[in-house]
């Protein structure tokens, strides 16, 4: 169980494939851009691990899906890294997009997503 109150849990149809894992409480996938990530709870968090390296100015988004996101909610998101976070917010889903803004990020290295709905 984590800090928040819920495990990460990944439902639905997911199409496996690019150059990042999703790391969850249990669970390691290796995943593409646009995975979908569901976490049914108003705050949590996950690691990305790339496999490969992150460049100066590339970007990853992922969805995240929870029953409590609303529309008209605020999603706050922080990470581990020097990273420009955009955000998406939809009824039920948050889209979150990392931008490298720091130097190129080395294979094999662990970003922490931190969010939570306001």
């Amino acid at each position: 169980m984590s800090e928040y109150g819920n495990d990460a849990e990944i439902t639905g149809s997911v199409q496996i494939s690019g150059s990042f894992d999703i790391v969850g409480s249990a669970m390691a996938h290796d995943m593409g851009n646009g995975i979908s990530i569901v976490q049914n709870s108003r705050a949590g968090s996950t690691t990305i691990t790339n496999n490969g390296t992150w460049a100066t100015d590339a970007s990853i988004y992922f969805r995240l899906y929870s029953d409590d996101i609303k529309a008209t909610d605020v999603v706050a998101v922080s990470t581990n890294r020097s990273l420009l976070v955009m955000t998406a917010v939809q009824s039920g889903m948050v889209i979150i997009n990392l931008i490298n803004k720091g130097s190129t990020i080395a294979n094999d290295s662990e970003t922490i997503v931190n969010w939570a709905v306001l």
